[in-house]
């Protein structure tokens, strides 16, 4: 049984990584997009590796990224997209089962299955960063509503009314 990548040594699982945005290009612009993309796919290949995706799966996967960051790089290239924040431009390409990659035609159910699969696991993975769920933290929002209704860390008394914050909300 081959060895199971570290969370820490992805080019031993895709050597040619660094060279996706490359693949993916048709100018200049296309490729600084795409390699604003990489950080999001490391990222979430990490996130794989800890969820124990078998490694059959995980190569499987890592292939359907590399088609679903193509489809990205065509739609922001087409729409001039690119001042779109990256993580957006995911959510909305994963979003309920993710976009059809380039040449879904030629696809299996399967392999359609699969990639659905994998655009749903991206998904979680952006929605569980978003709100620092990797790191056992709520977002300010959720930190606001709990003190809101008296369900926050108050000192002393935690069946004390909730304070309102205080300050000026940011923009």
């Amino acid at each position: 049984m081959a060895k199971m990548p570290s969370p820490n040594n992805i080019k031993e699982l895709v050597p040619d990584f660094d060279k996706w945005p490359e693949t993916w290009m048709g100018t200049e612009m296309d490729l600084g997009y795409g390699k604003k993309l990489l950080p999001f796919m490391e990222k979430f290949i990490h996130y794989l590796i800890a969820q124990g995706v078998p490694r059959k799966t995980l190569k499987e996967y890592v292939d359907w990224l590399w088609l679903l960051g193509g489809r990205i790089i065509k739609e922001v290239s087409i729409y001039k997209e690119y001042k779109k924040e990256p993580k957006k431009k995911f959510m909305e390409a994963v979003k309920g089962g993710g976009c059809l990659p380039d040449g879904h035609e030629g696809m299996s159910k399967s392999e359609l299955a699969s990639f659905q699969n994998m655009c749903g696991k991206f998904e979680e993975f952006l929605i569980k960063t978003s709100r620092g769920v990797n790191h056992g933290e709520k977002t300010a929002a959720e930190r606001n509503l709990c003190d809101m209704q008296g369900h926050g860390n108050q000192k002393g008394n935690p069946n004390a009314p909730a304070k309102m914050p205080s300050g000026k909300r940011k923009r």
